[in-house]
């Protein structure tokens, strides 16, 4: 059974990405969502194997994974927003 704070953490993810899709804000940010998201499935999935069928040889591996893949998350948030660069300054008056 997950953590509450990895099902807070995943849910806060998943809620964000449907916000920025349903509102049709930038995609890097619903891609940066979705592998914040998967990178925490990723750290709690090994956790889990571990604790429940003691596979102990696969924790690290996973865990590097799932934090590789939130830290690639982290990074398309940091990605500036393609339709910003598409807009124009207002004339002078």
């Amino acid at each position: 059974m997950p953590s509450r704070s990895s099902v807070i953490l995943i849910g806060g993810a998943l809620w964000s990405a449907y916000g920025a899709w349903r509102k049709g804000g930038a995609q890097s940010r619903l891609v940066a969502n979705i592998l914040i998201a998967a990178g925490a499935f990723i750290v709690a999935g090994a956790s889990t194997l571990t604790r429940l069928f003691h596979v102990y040889e696969l924790f690290y591996v996973g865990q590097a994974i799932g934090v590789l893949v939130m830290f690639g998350g982290f990074l398309a948030a940091q990605r500036a927003p393609r339709r910003a660069a598409n807009l124009k300054p207002a004339p002078s008056r």
